[in-house]
């Protein structure tokens, strides 16, 4: 009696908080367990010992078979394996409707239910939760595993594993471990398990009595272990030990061959009386509910069938048989053992209402009603999402930095490439370091032979990189195989890393750092997701720092507890999740659904979004296509370049000049004559620069040069050619080259043209030409050249650049307008702006080309009066000058547009952005604004004028300006 009483204080003190639970005093309960197993017939008694297994999704969905286990052998319990949410909802509603008996409802979601189901937020795996070095992650991840299993209708979770990995060749523990450390085993798995028993869900401590010292996988054979009983004492169950006194809720068992435990042969732990009656049952007293691992797997199925060994596990002392196949067969051959008392009665009656208890203290006295509202949220609440990050941010393991390599810095002058291995296009890795550097990208599957890597190797010695960046992916948890890595890998990197400055980073389980010695720079990221590659990446950078370790011994040179602690870099943009902010990823979904619409619109292909708030990028997203052509199209990524047209004036041309006024080399009040000569004696010698960048120098708002070159059609003159050569050297389009001295004509006529009275706004891009004259006259240098050398490379921005496809890949360029007019052709790779083609495409009205990364760079220097990442580009002085209200009666800025004060006129952006706020837009369809009050960026990017520069959806429905609006009521909770 004593037992019964322990175990009802028991599951009433961990399951108080479950939402499915009441409060009840012990003789309702004592008498429902009572009841309930006086009035079941005995194959509804046996039924209750069973879980079986189910599926929400895809070819195994089992549905049909499941009811009919339920119909017709009362099977008590059902764990859920690969489904999606609501699916499972659904069907775990009309499972519990069905059962006389409510079902226990259980999942093996290690790393949270993700662990099976999709569309749920995926937490770290155990190993990666002891590398962070921070207690409280692996509570929380037990509250909010708890969380989503209530939002499921699930009671119980098969975790956390406490076994002790100690075995570097285990296939099958390995990253599921904490550590081979039992007292960190210990310390984690008791933190995972009251956090999900402190909010009502049980825990299950496995695999009992240690799994982690085995080279065999228990679903493929039955592992043995020779070790002596003082030894398993020690280490093995050490974990065990101390979690069931500290109130595991249940514990189950391995299929383990221990003859330390029972000599018989071939006999499984999850089958051995000795193992479980006498010495889990009689001397550690554990009272919880005991489960067999699954009954389908090799380590108990090779050796009995699926009756025989049920009838053992009973015996043996378990109280819940997991999963069993062959049910009609199970069930019968339990039947006759408790007919000729081969299973003892009173311990199958105690079995029996041990899980009555259980199921009475989880609400399941009746039948539960999952609800399916709101399920996604629910289940990815913000509290989920924020830990999903910090969990991912703390545990990126520094293992080696010689000589401080790392965070990477001052990379103006150094080449770089990233290499990486596993993997056939460029990776989310790749992707997030271009967001800090310009490097060269190489990738290499694992189909690549010893041969390739050798050409390979040569290949990149020969090009003398200052720093080589090398990630692994797509590996696996088999020893036997690498841990997933080509050998050919293998040994091209150490090949490299014995003369070139190798920075490797691996995406997989800690123990394949054996296959690499003496790696001056290691880093080590756990697991292959876009997160943990998105957060190596900035570390590599110094965006944050962590004091995570190597959880694991590897060798003397990698140690247990290895960790380094690199500086930050002050300034850089930090890529985060909304919830690290304080706001919540639903609330950017208004962004997305505007967007989307204007996609649906055809107010362009595709785009991409960025939002940064106090430093850090908060949204960004690419969105849509490249064009609209399905047989053609690409899906736009957030490393795309964007033609951004007119917001190259502040992206290049005003960058330049504030520099040049900074050095003393320009003066604003002073006319662009004073550094041109050939218009001092004409009709705009008096034009200042001040008036130039303030639209206000009375200059035409454009020309269309082209168009005195298509006398009769585009090649009938001698202004183009088919082929460079001779004097046609300057490339308008594909095969499509112009005469370098029309240049000259160009620039004349712009000399030439009409005049009217200063002091007036009118926007023109014939100032940004003119500036672009002075600055190249002032500096001795091409504008492209001068910005790359004093502000791209600095800052390391990967892609903004101009002539991009001399640098760039034409599928990593969106395109523009299907000139018909002009080029005759679609206008890919090369500036859309006619008269900036026509001057070679570097232009001091556009030109420039970008993805949104790099204009927000751009901004947050400027949001940071002129410094990013340690370097100051320019005095605080220079950049409030610049960026703030010219004249009194006029909202522009120097170069930079302002919000419109007067709401009569047209607003350049939302109303709701303040005057402190500077920006500029583009004929294209790109926006950037950036506020000083409230330290937000706003970057827009589309192709809008494809296929046609006459589509003005965008302008029409506002979409700009729309999107910012939004973004301020999202960060502003207006």
């Amino acid at each position: 009696m004593k037992w019964r009483i322990f175990l009802v204080v028991f599951f009433v003190a961990i399951i108080s908080a479950s939402t499915y639970a009441q409060i009840y005093t012990y003789p309702t309960q004592a008498q429902w367990v009572t009841d309930t197993y006086n009035n079941m017939s005995r194959e509804e008694r046996i039924g209750q010992l069973l879980m079986i297994g189910g599926y929400s999704e895809g070819q195994d969905k089992n549905t049909k078979e499941v009811l009919t286990y339920i119909n017709k052998y009362h099977v008590g319990g059902i764990l859920f394996f690969k489904g999606e949410p609501y699916a499972q909802v659904r069907q775990t509603n009309l499972y519990q409707k069905k059962s006389k008996i409510p079902l226990l409802v259980a999942i093996d979601g290690e790393w949270g239910v993700a662990m099976r189901l999709r569309n749920v937020v995926k937490f770290s795996r155990q190993m990666g939760l002891t590398a962070a070095n921070n207690d409280s992650l692996v509570y929380r991840m037990g509250v909010e595993v708890a969380r989503q299993c209530k939002a499921l209708g699930i009671h119980i979770n098969f975790a956390p594993d406490a076994d002790v990995n100690n075995n570097f060749a285990n296939p099958v523990i390995n990253d599921r471990s904490f550590s081979d450390d039992k007292y960190t085993v210990t310390r984690l798995a008791e933190l995972y398990m009251n956090g999900m028993q402190n909010n009502g869900i049980l825990a299950c401590i496995k695999h009992f009595p240690g799994h982690g010292d085995t080279k065999t996988d228990s679903h493929l054979d039955l592992p043995r272990i020779e070790h002596s009983r003082g030894r398993l004492d020690s280490i093995e169950l050490y974990p065990f030990k101390q979690l069931i006194n500290k109130g595991a809720a249940s514990l189950m068992v391995a299929h383990m061959e221990i003859p330390a435990f029972d000599t018989t042969l071939n006999l499984p732990t999850s089958l051995s009386r000795k193992v479980i009656k006498d010495y889990l049952i009689d001397t550690l007293g554990f009272k919880g509910l005991i489960f067999t691992d699954a009954m389908n797997m090799k380590g108990v199925a090779k050796f009995y069938s699926q009756g025989e060994a049920a009838v053992m596990a009973l015996q043996a002392g378990n109280d819940i048989l997991l999963t069993p196949t062959q049910l009609p067969k199970v069930v019968k051959a339990i039947k006759e053992a408790l007919d000729s008392n081969l299973i003892d009665s009173i311990q199958f009656e105690n079995s029996v209402k041990k899980v009555l208890a259980a199921k009475y203290q989880l609400g399941l006295n009746k039948a539960p009603i999952i609800s399916t509202t709101d399920l996604n949220r629910r289940l990815n609440p913000p509290s989920a999402l924020l830990l999903q990050e910090q969990m991912s941010e703390q545990q990126i393991t520094v293992v080696k930095n010689r000589k401080d390599l790392l965070p990477l810095k001052n990379l103006e002058k150094k080449k770089v490439a990233s290499i990486a291995l596993g993997f056939r296009d460029k990776t989310t890795f790749q992707r997030m370091l271009g967001n800090y550097t310009r490097a060269d990208y190489y990738q290499y599957n694992n189909s690549v032979d010893s041969i390739g890597f050798l050409i390979a190797l040569d290949d990149i010695q020969q090009k003398e990189y200052d720093v080589i960046i090398i990630s692994i992916h797509n590996t696996n948890r088999s020893p036997d195989r690498y841990y997933g890595i080509n050998p050919a890998a293998i040994h091209f990197i150490n090949q490299l890393n014995k003369k070139e400055k190798v920075v490797l980073v691996s995406f997989g389980i800690p123990y394949n750092l054996q296959y690499f010695p003496n790696m001056k720079h290691l880093v080590v990221a756990y697991q292959d997701t876009d997160i943990n590659q998105e957060k190596a990446a900035q570390l590599l950078f110094g965006t944050y720092t962590n004091t995570a370790i190597l959880p694991v011994e590897i060798s003397d040179e990698y140690p247990k507890g290895e960790g380094i602690s690199i500086e930050t870099q002050e300034q850089l943009l930090h890529y985060t999740t909304p919830e690290a902010s304080g706001y919540e990823s639903k609330e950017f979904e208004r962004l997305d659904k505007i967007v989307n619409k204007a996609i649906k619109q055809k107010a362009m292909p595709g785009c991409q979004l960025l939002v940064a708030h106090k430093g850090k990028v908060v949204h960004s997203k690419a969105y849509g296509y490249t064009n609209y052509d399905k047989n053609t199209r690409q899906p736009v990524t957030t490393d795309m370049l964007y033609d951004i047209a007119s917001v190259t004036k502040v992206m290049a041309t005003t960058l330049a000049v504030m520099r040049l006024h900074e050095k003393g080399k320009l003066n604003l009040d002073k006319p662009a004559s004073r550094y041109l000569k050939e218009l001092r004696k004409s009709n705009k010698s008096t034009i200042t620069l001040k008036q130039l960048l303030t639209h206000t120098a009375g200059l035409q708002a454009w020309i269309p040069f082209y168009k005195a070159t298509l006398d009769d059609s585009l090649r009938s003159n001698n202004v183009y050619c088919y082929a460079e050569g001779g004097q046609y050297v300057c490339k308008v389009g594909d095969q499509l080259y112009m005469r370098g001295d029309y240049r000259d004509t160009l620039w004349q006529n712009i000399i030439d043209s009409e005049v009217k009275p200063t002091g007036n706004y009118k926007y023109s891009d014939l100032s940004f030409f003119i500036l672009q004259k002075v600055v190249e006259q002032v500096a001795d240098m091409p504008l492209d050249e001068y910005v790359e050398k004093y502000f791209y490379k600095p800052l390391g921005l990967g892609t903004m650049m101009f002539n991009p496809l001399t640098k760039f890949d034409r599928t990593m360029i969106a395109p523009t307008e299907n000139d018909l007019e002009f080029r005759k052709q679609l206008v890919w790779g090369y500036v859309h702006d006619p008269a900036a083609a026509m001057l070679g495409g570097v232009a001091g009205n556009a030109g420039l080309f970008s993805n949104s990364n790099d204009v927000a760079v751009v901004m947050q220097m400027l949001l940071n009066e002129g410094e990013y990442r340690g370097d100051r580009f320019f005095k605080p002085k220079t950049v409030k000058l610049f960026t703030s209200q010219a004249y009194p009666n006029l909202r522009r800025g120097l170069g930079f547009d302002k919000p419109e004060g007067d709401r009569s006129k047209g607003n350049p952006t939302a109303d709701i952005v303040p005057p402190a706020a500077f920006g500029h837009s583009g004929f294209t369809g790109a926006i950037t604004w950036a506020d000083p009050v409230h330290d937000i960026i706003y970057v827009f990017l589309s192709n809008r004028v494809h296929p046609d520069a006459t589509n003005n959806i965008i302008t029409k429905t506002n979409v700009r300006s729309n999107l910012h609006e939004e973004i301020y009521r999202i960060l502003l909770r207006k």
